[in-house]
């Protein structure tokens, strides 16, 4: 069973590009420049950095100045940049602090239209109704079955409950497993969690610890 969600940052969970301010401060050469901030530091930093260098080579009035952080969420804070990738999880936030503005104006003026995305994509840019960021990557998860066990692939979440009850009867140890809708984080800690015989639960709380 395939799905494709939209993850912002989304674990982080998808990954959105937020415009938060204008760009006016133009270099030596003329050009107005764009300070653009991300966290990609792996291979994914190596292809930005591509996309980049061919959107500073196509054209001759701005230049995007990035800079790749790690700790690109707080390099944000305190600093000043025009563009930055921050997940979907975070938007409403950076939006009640104002540190982002609706990208309406920008996309029309650059001919770009709702309908040129994934409308789960759009529907995660939004806060009510104005999109305060564009849609980055998307992330593909693939459920695999065992075919031992399984007579025939699990479609809904129902599914996977009467799959679990089968299951069960035949062994205790044995159980179905369906990936939260929170996201990829809590499918972390809960699959390393459990392969390390790790109880998550104490007195009705989560224990961390």
């Amino acid at each position: 069973m395939r799905t494709h969600k939209i993850f912002p940052l989304l674990l982080l969970s998808g990954l959105l590009l937020p415009l938060t301010g204008c760009g006016d401060g133009k270099n030596a050469d003329g050009k107005i420049e764009i300070k653009f901030i991300n966290g990609f530091t792996g291979g994914d930093g190596q292809y930005m950095t591509k996309i980049v260098k061919g959107f500073n080579a196509s054209q001759k009035k701005y230049k995007l100045v990035q800079s790749q952080e790690k700790d690109h969420y707080t390099k944000f804070k305190s600093g000043k940049y025009d563009l930055v990738v921050i997940h979907e999880a975070s938007l409403r936030t950076y939006q009640s602090d104002q540190m982002i503005q609706p990208v309406t104006d920008y996309m029309k003026q650059a001919n770009i239209k709702e309908n040129d995305f994934l409308t789960s994509g759009v529907d995660s840019a939004k806060v009510g109704n104005k999109m305060y960021a564009l849609p980055l990557d998307i992330h593909p998860l693939t459920m695999f079955y065992n075919k031992n066990l399984v007579k025939s692939m699990p479609k809904t979440y129902a599914d996977l409950e009467q799959l679990n009850e089968q299951l069960q009867k035949k062994d205790d140890h044995l159980y179905a497993f369906g990936l939260p809708s929170s996201g990829l984080t809590p499918f972390y800690l809960t699959v390393a969690a459990a392969q390390n015989d790790i109880q998550l639960e104490r007195d009705g709380y989560l224990d961390f610890a």
